[in-house]
């Protein structure tokens, strides 16, 4: 795979933020040019994976918080 093609690639976001002007969350299925997901994917930055290699139950979330007690 070369990043100067020109055919849009089918990726998923692993990490909650903005990605070609848009907010996405984690999960969401997003297709980019390689030129352009290049800048959310190693070693230039994190959030995306090829649609191809995700998996859902490999992400880690972090634990929930536990709630404040009223003392």
């Amino acid at each position: 795979m070369s990043n100067d093609s020109k055919t849009p690639i089918d990726y998923r976001v692993t990490k909650t933020r903005e990605i070609a002007g848009q907010y996405r969350k984690e999960g969401d299925p997003v297709s980019l040019l390689p030129a352009q997901a290049k800048y959310y994917m190693a070693p230039y930055g994190v959030g995306l994976t090829l649609a191809a290699d995700w998996n859902p139950e490999k992400q880690t979330k972090a634990p929930a918080k536990p709630a404040k007690s009223a003392s």
